[in-house]
């Protein structure tokens, strides 16, 4: 699995500078697949290579390849698409699923998992420090470099009447930012709070969290910034640390009074404004009223392949795409009432599972790493219907894989309390007697 591992890391790496890289490229489109290219490269070195049994994957196995199937049955059906976009559109749906297979095989004990998060906070700090580097610069940052995809995005004026340009970092939009600003500060924060963690990983964690919040709040996008608080609290408070919160308020209430000081009153404003009841009202519009019911109602086949999805339009007629906000939009939009039964199959049941896992993992010494990864994960599937955020790039590529990761380490919670060993090559479940991380 050694080849698999190391692709996933440079994966892990690279999807931090790949919107940067569109950025410059554009309009060749080739740089749209790169990372596809080596996520295909780790879907081969997986089939060849040895693996242990999935235990906790056959529960979820079964809706997933339901959906694959409802969603490449609609390859027969009517679509005013070219073929290209529709293929496109099956790639954004089903191409990154077998993530979970990866994240699981990855996956031998908490080691591997402190491995990929060491590489993550290594390549976050660069990529937040890019990002508060354009908040200072403005657009022109970007443009100097020859990068004219990204549109630009302006915060709404608060209290300060101040407007700042939302920056999209290293990627190419401020929504993306967020989302990968989002899942390495939520695993930092689990990475931190976890006993016998090295202490340069430690430190080098401290530094990343610190400058993803940062970048944070000069994206502008207050949801991920919402999402990490609450899934942070969640996690220390699911796993008995009701003391560390004060630990963990008090030092997020520095990086924040420090970034007031420096970034100024717009993002000030910005991040004052999670509180408003105005998002309330907008949570239950949006969450609770037009969400994706209309689109089913026209057309409850759905309108096409493609016809949704973002990536289809460098393959087609602009005037051909439906522009939703929706994940579950997408879905309905293109295969209407049979992909969202499909798709609300698997994510209930992969919910369910994670759920399930949870009795076991609160005693075990992994609990505040998994808690992390399975909030992050959870979260991500609660705000699908209404947001885009597995539709493309980082999104995709955490949840999915993160899954994985998640259900593996319960099954090695599982076989450690069974005094199993591994089924399959790799460390054993039971580390070494001086290994001062997990199982002691």
């Amino acid at each position: 699995m050694s080849s698999v591992r190391l692709l996933t890391y440079v994966i892990f790496a690279y999807t931090t500078v790949e919107g940067l890289i569109i950025n410059v490229s554009y309009p060749n489109t080739l740089p749209f697949i790169y990372k596809d290219f080596m996520i295909g490269l780790v879907y081969l070195a997986l089939m060849t290579e040895q693996r242990p049994s999935a235990v906790s994957l056959a529960k979820i196995s079964a809706p997933l390849v339901g959906y694959a199937f409802v969603t490449c049955f609609f390859l027969i059906m009517p679509s005013q698409i070219s073929l290209v976009g529709e293929l496109v559109a099956v790639k954004q749906r089903l191409f990154y699923i077998p993530l979970v297979w990866v994240g699981y095989f990855f996956t031998r004990d908490d080691r591997d998992v402190l491995a990929l998060a060491k590489v993550m906070a290594w390549t976050a700090i660069p990529a937040g420090v890019f990002g508060i580097y354009l908040y200072f610069v403005g657009p022109v940052g970007l443009t100097s470099l020859g990068a004219n995809y990204s549109a630009v995005f302006n915060s709404t004026a608060g209290e300060h009447n101040i407007s700042f340009w939302r920056v999209p970092g290293t990627f190419t939009s401020p929504g993306q930012y967020g989302m990968f600003l989002l899942a390495n500060s939520v695993l930092f924060v689990g990475v931190l709070f976890m006993k016998g963690v090295e202490k340069r990983q430690h430190t080098l964690t401290v530094v990343a969290l610190v400058v993803t919040l940062g970048a944070l709040m000069v994206s502008g996008s207050r949801a991920p910034l919402l999402i990490f608080m609450m899934c942070s609290v969640a996690m220390l408070a699911f796993t008995g640390r009701l003391s560390a919160i004060g630990v963990w308020a008090g030092g997020l209430y520095g990086v924040f009074t420090i970034g007031f000081m420096y970034l100024g009153g717009g993002v000030q404003d910005r991040v004052g404004s999670i509180a408003s009841w105005e998002h309330v009202v907008r949570f239950e519009d949006t969450y609770f009223g037009q969400l994706f019911w209309p689109l089913l109602l026209q057309s409850p086949m759905g309108f096409g392949l493609g016809r949704a999805t973002i990536g289809a339009r460098h393959f087609t007629d602009f005037s051909n795409i439906m522009l939703v906000e929706s994940y579950f939009g997408i879905i309905v939009a293109e295969t209407g009432v049979l992909g969202l039964g499909a798709f609300l199959w698997a994510m209930l049941t992969l919910v369910a599972t994670l759920l399930n896992c949870r009795g076991v993992m609160k005693q075990s010494p992994n609990s505040v790493l998994w808690w992390a990864i399975a909030l992050l994960v959870l979260s991500i599937a609660g705000v699908l219907p209404i947001s885009t955020s597995i539709d493309g790039a980082p999104g995709n590529l955490y949840f999915w894989f993160f899954v994985g990761v998640a259900l593996r380490l319960y099954d090695i919670e599982v076989a450690r309390r069974q005094g199993e060993p591994s089924t399959g090559p790799g460390r054993d479940y039971a580390p070494p007697a001086n290994y001062p991380v997990s199982y002691q």
